[in-house]
């Protein structure tokens, strides 16, 4: 059941949980995030997907390039607030990411521009 949270006037993550699923075979985890979009209601939304042990990989390396993607842009966004969870990652990183990519296409194309544009503005 959704409860009320605080409007804040952005978009909201409240509590991420997940949980293991013992005993089951197939199961990885159970992924609980809450959040609350900023144009709509004052009611938050409780989104639940379970984690199934064939959507795991045995490396990042081995991961889909979308998912690969997503990682380099959500890296990128904390790079760019100064982050404490980006302590140890650079725009290096993040390029090598995105080169790794097998596929092309225009948001690899554009995010690999976008993290060189940083790099030059933060003068590395």
């Amino acid at each position: 059941m959704a409860r009320p949270i605080p409007a804040s006037g952005r978009p909201a993550l409240a509590a991420p949980s997940a949980s293991r699923s013992a005993g089951r075979r197939q199961s990885r985890a159970t992924i609980n995030v809450r959040y609350k979009p900023a144009w709509e209601n004052e009611t938050s939304e409780l989104l639940t997907r379970r984690f199934m042990r064939s959507h795991t990989r045995s490396s990042f390396d081995a991961a889909s390039d979308t998912f690969r993607l997503a990682v380099a842009a959500a890296e990128f966004a904390e790079i760019l607030r100064n982050s404490e969870n980006a302590d140890a990652a650079g725009l290096e990183q993040v390029r090598a990411i995105l080169m790794d990519m097998e596929i092309g296409g225009d948001a690899r194309t554009e995010m690999i521009t976008l993290v060189e544009t940083a790099a030059s503005l933060m003068g590395m």
